[in-house]
C-alpha cells in the first residue's frame, strides 16, 4: 500500500478552515515547505485538483521568497523534474489564465515549458495559445526574452518561435 504523505491531511484541512484561521497552516506549511520544498508543488496540485489555486497564493505570502513568482516558477521546476510530463502540461493552462501577471512573459517558466516538451504537448499549448487560453509572451519585454532564449537549445528555441507564431505577436516590437 502506498502512504499518503502527512501534508496531504494537513491540505484537506485548508478546505473546511475559515480564511482567518488558514494563516496558522500557511505558517506551519512554509516552514515545512523550508525543509522539504516538493510540499509546495504538492500543494500547488492538490488546489489545482480542486479549482482553489486563489489559495496557493495565499500560501505564498507566507514562504521565505514571499513572492508568488519565485514560488510558482520554484514548484514547477519540481513538478517538471519528479512528475510525469503529462502532470505538468496538465496544469500549465490554468496557471497562464490563473497568474497571467506572473506567467505571461517569464522566462523561467517558459524554459521549464520547452525544455522537456515533445510534439503532442507543443501541439496541444500551441492550441489552448490560438484559442487564447493561454498568453505566454508580453509584448513589451519580448526582445529580452528573446535573447534570453539564445542560451537555450535549439529546439526549445523552435517550441518558443512555434509559441510565438500561435500567439500572434506583431512584429513590431521585435
Amino acid at each position: 500500500d502506498e502512504q499518503v504523505p502527512l501534508h496531504h491531511g494537513i491540505f484537506q484541512l485548508l478546505s473546511i478552515l475559515t480564511k482567518d484561521k488558514r494563516p496558522r497552516i500557511w505558517k506551519f506549511l512554509s516552514e515545512f515547505y523550508n525543509v522539504e520544498p516538493r510540499v509546495g508543488y504538492h500543494l500547488l496540485y492538490y488546489l489545482y485538483s480542486r479549482a482553489q489555486l486563489d489559495l496557493y497564493l495565499e500560501f505564498t505570502s507566507y514562504t521565505s521568497a514571499g513572492n508568488l513568482k519565485a514560488c510558482l516558477t520554484e514548484d514547477l521546476r519540481i513538478c517538471q523534474e519528479e512528475d510525469s510530463p503529462a502532470t505538468f502540461y496538465k496544469i500549465i493552462p490554468d496557471l497562464y489564465q490563473k497568474f497571467p501577471a506572473v506567467t505571461t512573459g517569464n522566462s523561467g517558466i517558459l524554459h521549464l515549458i520547452v525544455s522537456c516538451i515533445d510534439s503532442q504537448q507543443l501541439h496541444t499549448i500551441v492550441c489552448n495559445v490560438m484559442s487564447k487560453k493561454m498568453k505566454i509572451f508580453n509584448v513589451r519585454s519580448i526582445s529580452s526574452l528573446l535573447r534570453t532564449t539564445l542560451e537555450w537549445e535549439t529546439f526549445e528555441q523552435y517550441c518558443v518561435w512555434q509559441l510565438l507564431s500561435a500567439e500572434s505577436v506583431p512584429p513590431n516590437p521585435l
